[in-house]
């Protein structure tokens, strides 16, 4: 497996204040570059500089929701993979911890040390 010597940037988006800092929290403690954005609108602002490698987007959002910010930045940022998810952080429990090791997962695909 090959691995990344830069930190992987990961861009992670939720409406729910809470959801969001606390994956920033658990990825910044594995060493990734992370920034958080609560709204489709406030991601887009913050790609621009930021210039993310992943993104991690919840779904329902007021506003445009994640799968419209999946397809911008499929148009506008094209080499960052998207992780869409849903609920799966709320539950707390089991469901928090399966959830959590999905996002590690997608990201560990990407080869970072």
């Amino acid at each position: 497996m090959s691995t990344r010597s830069i930190p992987l940037r990961v861009l992670v988006v939720d409406d729910d204040r809470v959801i969001t800092d606390t994956l920033v929290t658990i990825l910044s403690a594995r060493r990734y570059r992370v920034r958080a954005a609560y709204s489709a609108e406030d991601a887009i602002a913050e790609a621009a500089q930021f210039m993310p490698d992943a993104l991690i987007t919840d779904i329902v959002m007021p506003g445009k929701d994640g799968n419209e910010l999946a397809a911008y930045f499929a148009e506008h940022h094209p080499a960052c993979k998207v992780m869409l998810m849903s609920d799966g952080l709320s539950g707390g429990g089991p469901q928090l911890l399966k959830s959590v090791r999905r996002i590690l997962d997608f990201l560990g695909a990407f080869g970072v040390s």
